[in-house]
């Protein structure tokens, strides 16, 4: 059985308390067999998938669960840049997740020039959202430039700009610094297997760039193992998808991977 990491997981919102939430979550590791996950919080300082300091404290004691922060140029800016550098530096979170789309800023928007800084000067990738009724906040031209202007850091594409998922690998391949999560891929199957040729080829070419993602609780964690067992791809590059993000988010905590 290969070893996975789930690197796009958020609190199950349906489930009261955060303690309750954090046991539903393991609980879903320990269904699926998959060795470690990345919670993302949110960037509001109240929400029912954690907000940055709850997501930190609640997984504090769990080698399992690592956290990936969420910030947003629009809430509390100066407070969270503080505190999501404070962490960092804790080394209490792994990555920076930006919500575009989800909230009303684009990718190359100015304000975030502070958090660009921070993930260059500590080596964290920056992940942040795309697609959906809200793909204009993050369009493939907009990550070109902005990858191109911060060469030093690494940027995660969550969905690949769901569904126009050709038009995003295709436009972002020749990006070096920026990967691919595969999160929410197949949210639909009648749709997800329409990309199974796609992103086989492009796996094939470029297993490096890929990383294993389910988007839990919004989305099935088994439908996307299933959907990876579907591509045309050896054993060897799902291994490699399942195992990318330990490069990517320099978890040296995982010593048996």
């Amino acid at each position: 059985m290969r070893k996975i990491i789930d690197a796009h997981m958020h609190l199950p919102y349906h489930v009261e308390g955060l303690q309750n939430k954090k046991e539903h979550l393991l609980m879903q590791l320990e269904n699926y067999g998959i060795t470690y996950g990345i919670v993302i919080s949110d960037s509001l300082l109240k929400s029912d998938i954690g907000s940055l300091t709850e997501c930190v404290e609640l997984f504090e004691d769990t080698d399992r669960v690592l956290v990936a922060g969420g910030i947003s140029p629009l809430i509390d800016y100066a407070n969270q840049l503080r505190l999501l550098e404070k962490y960092i530096v804790e080394r209490k979170i792994v990555a920076i997740k930006l919500f575009c789309g989800h909230e009303k800023f684009y990718l190359n928007d100015c304000r975030l020039m502070s958090v660009y800084d921070i993930a260059a000067r500590y080596c964290v990738p920056i992940v942040f959202h795309s697609g959906w009724e809200n793909a204009k906040y993050a369009e493939p031209d907009i990550v070109q430039k902005v990858s191109r202007q911060y060469g030093n850091i690494n940027f995660i594409c969550c969905h690949l700009n769901y569904p126009k998922v050709t038009e995003c690998v295709q436009e972002l391949r020749n990006c070096q610094n920026v990967y691919f999560d595969l999160s929410s891929i197949a949210d639909d199957n009648s749709i997800a297997m329409k990309f199974c040729e796609l992103l086989s080829q492009q796996i094939h070419e470029m297993p490096e760039r890929f990383l294993f993602g389910s988007d839990y609780e919004s989305c099935d964690i088994k439908e996307h193992i299933d959907f990876i067992d579907k591509l045309r791809i050896s054993d060897i590059e799902k291994e490699r998808i399942s195992l990318n993000a330990k490069r990517l988010y320099r978890l040296d905590i995982m010593e048996d991977l």
